[in-house]
C-alpha cells in the first residue's frame, strides 16, 4: 500500500520548479480518462470515420471504422522524456486493400477486429526550429493570447513528428504491404479536418481572458512552452516504472517573454501529483498547477503598491505662506518602477515551516538651492509570511503587516511625524472539496501624528487623508475577486470540449511556490 500521507507531505516539501516560472502537471490516468469521457460524450457519427481513395488507387480504403477510446503511454527512457506513446483504437470496420502482383494486383478485403495503431510522438516544442514545421502550426501551439495545445498529434503527425510503433501495434493483416497500406490510410485519416477524436493529449491550457487591475497576470501568462514526462516515485530508492498510471506529463512554462531553460527537470525528489487513495470522488486527484515563486509572488505586491509612500516635490509658497510639498501614499499605475516593487526572502528569519519576506523603500524629496531647509521622507516597510503545506483546517493563511511613516519639515513653519500601520490575512480555503475560497482581512489602524508648529498642520493634513485613503484600498474586494479569477478562472487546464475543473489544495511548497490540486469533474 502506497504511504499517502508521506506522499502528500512530499507534494509540499520534496518539489522544486527550478528555473522555469510554471508548470502544470497531469497524470497518465487523468488524460486516459479524459480520453474514455471525450469518447462518452461525443456524437455517434464522430465515432466513425472512411479515408478517401487516392488517384493513383481507387480501391485501397478504410470503410466505417469504429472507434474506440485512444490512450497514451507517457515514456521514461533517458531519451523518452519528452516522448508519448498514442494509441489510435479501432473496434470494427473493413478494410479494403490490395494483394499479389504490383501489375495485376488482386482486391481484397479484411474485417477490422480490435486492431490498435502506436505512435511515438515528440512533444518538444524547442525542436520546432529544426523541423520543417508550418508557421501556421508554430503560432498555433505558441500564441499567448489564444494558449492552446490543439490537436497536439494531429498536428506533429501532419509534419511526420510521430513515428509509427509497428511492435507495439496490432494490425491482422497478412503481409507487410498490407500492413502498410493500412497504416498509409489511417494518416490520411488523421491528416483529415474532422472530429475531436482525432487528438490526443487534448489537455488545454486556455487563457484567453485578460485580468485589468495592478499585472495579475501580467507574471502569469505563458510565453513558452516545452514538455517531459516524470514518473511516479516512492521515495528514497524508487526509480519509476514504466505505464504507471501516476505518471506524470509536465507542461514547462516560462512568462514575461523569458526563455526555456536549457534543461529540463530534473529526477524528482517528490511527486507533483498525489495519488487517490481511495474511489472517494473528494480524492481524485487529476493534476497540479505549481507558479514559481518568481511568479506568483509580483502578485502580492499589490500590498505594497497601496502602502509606499512617494515624497514628490518641494516648491515655493506664495505671499507668506509655507512652503508647497508635494506627496502621495499609494503608486498609481504609470509610476511603478521599472523594476517592480518586490518582495525580498527573508532567509535569515525563514523556517522550515515558514518563509519570510520583507519590502522596504525610502522616498525622498530632491534637494532645492531655493528651499534647503523644506523636506520630506517617507519610508514604507512591510513584511509578509507564507506557510509551508496547508494547516489542520486545510487552509493557507498568509500573514501580512506594514507601516509607513512620513517625516515632513519646514524651516520657521514646523515639523511632523504622520505614521499608518496596517495588518492582515490572506487566507486560500480549500476546506471544501468543492469550493475553493479566498478571504481577505486587512485592517488598516488609525494614522498617529505628531506635529511641531501649528503652521505646518495645514501642509501635513493632506497627506494624513492620503495614508487613509491608500490604506483602505489593502482590504480591496476588487483584488480579492480578480485573485481568485486567476486561480481558479483565467488558468483552465481542462480537457477537449469538457470544461469543468475544481481547483483547490493551494498551498506553498518549501521553494514558495504556490501549487494548486487540479480535479476534472466527470
Amino acid at each position: 500500500m502506497l504511504p499517502y500521507a508521506e506522499l502528500a507531505k512530499e507534494r509540499f516539501t520534496g518539489t522544486k520548479i527550478y528555473d522555469y516560472d510554471q508548470i502544470t502537471s497531469v497524470s497518465q490516468r487523468g488524460v486516459n480518462e479524459q480520453f474514455n469521457l471525450i469518447f462518452k460524450t461525443s456524437d455517434a457519427k464522430s465515432r466513425h470515420f472512411t479515408t478517401d481513395t487516392t488517384e493513383d488507387d481507387d480501391w485501397t480504403q478504410i470503410v466505417d471504422a469504429e472507434l474506440a477510446p485512444s490512450a497514451i503511454e507517457l515514456l521514461l527512457g533517458t531519451d523518452e522524456k519528452q516522448s508519448v506513446l498514442f494509441t489510435l483504437k479501432l473496434t470494427s470496420g473493413t478494410f479494403k486493400y490490395l494483394a499479389g502482383p504490383a501489375k495485376k494486383p488482386t482486391q481484397e478485403t479484411a474485417k477490422i477486429n480490435d486492431w490498435r495503431l502506436a505512435f511515438d510522438v515528440r512533444l518538444n516544442l524547442k525542436i520546432m526550429k529544426d523541423q520543417d514545421i508550418p508557421k501556421f502550426i508554430q503560432d498555433a501551439l505558441k500564441n499567448p493570447s489564444d494558449y492552446n495545445i490543439h490537436q497536439l498529434v494531429i498536428d506533429f503527425a501532419n509534419v511526420d513528428l510521430s513515428k509509427y510503433d509497428e511492435s507495439r501495434s496490432f494490425i491482422d493483416l497478412p503481409t507487410d504491404r498490407a500492413k502498410n497500406d493500412f497504416v498509409s490510410s489511417i494518416g490520411l485519416y488523421l491528416k483529415a479536418p474532422a472530429g475531436i477524436l482525432h487528438s490526443a493529449i487534448y489537455y488545454l491550457p486556455i487563457l484567453k481572458k485578460t485580468i485589468t487591475g495592478y499585472a495579475l497576470d501580467r507574471s502569469i501568462v505563458p510565453t513558452a512552452l516545452s514538455f517531459q514526462n516524470l514518473p511516479f516515485i516512492v521515495p528514497p530508492s524508487d526509480k519509476g516504472t514504466r505505464n504507471n498510471d501516476n505518471n506524470m506529463l509536465v507542461y514547462l512554462q516560462m512568462a514575461e517573454g523569458r526563455d526555456l531553460p536549457r534543461d529540463l527537470l530534473p529526477f524528482p525528489a517528490g511527486n507533483w501529483i498525489v495519488p487517490p487513495a481511495s474511489a472517494d470522488p473528494n480524492e481524485k486527484y487529476d493534476g497540479t498547477v505549481g507558479l514559481s515563486e518568481r511568479a506568483f509572488l509580483p502578485v502580492l505586491s499589490f500590498f505594497n503598491q497601496h502602502s509606499t509612500w512617494i515624497a514628490e516635490s518641494v516648491g515655493k509658497g506664495s505671499g507668506g505662506n509655507p512652503p508647497v510639498i508635494k506627496g502621495h501614499c499609494g503608486y498609481l499605475d504609470s509610476e511603478l518602477p521599472a523594476g517592480g516593487i518586490p518582495w525580498v526572502y527573508d532567509a535569515k528569519n525563514s523556517t522550515s515551516n515558514v518563509r519570510k519576506y520583507v519590502y522596504k523603500q525610502r522616498s525622498t524629496t530632491k534637494p532645492s538651492a531655493d528651499l534647503p531647509l523644506a523636506f520630506q521622507e517617507g519610508l514604507t516597510q512591510n513584511k509578509l509570511e507564507i506557510p509551508v503545506s496547508l494547516d489542520a483546517n486545510a487552509k493557507c493563511v498568509i500573514k501580512l503587516e506594514g507601516k509607513t511613516d512620513v517625516v515632513t519639515a519646514i524651516a520657521g513653519f514646523g515639523s511632523a511625524i504622520q505614521s499608518g500601520t496596517w495588518s492582515g490575512e490572506l487566507t486560500l480555503d480549500s476546506s471544501s472539496h468543492s469550493n475553493f475560497k479566498i478571504n481577505l482581512n486587512v485592517a488598516p489602524k488609525n494614522v498617529t501624528e505628531t506635529i511641531f508648529g501649528d503652521d505646518i498642520r495645514s501642509v501635513v493634513q493632506p497627506f494624513k487623508e492620503s495614508l487613509e485613503k491608500s490604506f483602505a484600498k489593502l482590504n480591496s474586494d476588487d483584488f480579492k475577486t480578480q485573485l481568485t479569477q486567476l486561480l481558479t478562472g483565467t488558468w483552465k487546464f481542462i480537457f477537449a470540449h469538457n470544461g469543468g475543473f475544481v481547483v483547490n489544495e493551494a498551498a506553498f511548497n518549501s521553494e514558495g511556490d504556490l501549487l494548486m490540486k487540479i480535479t476534472v469533474k466527470s
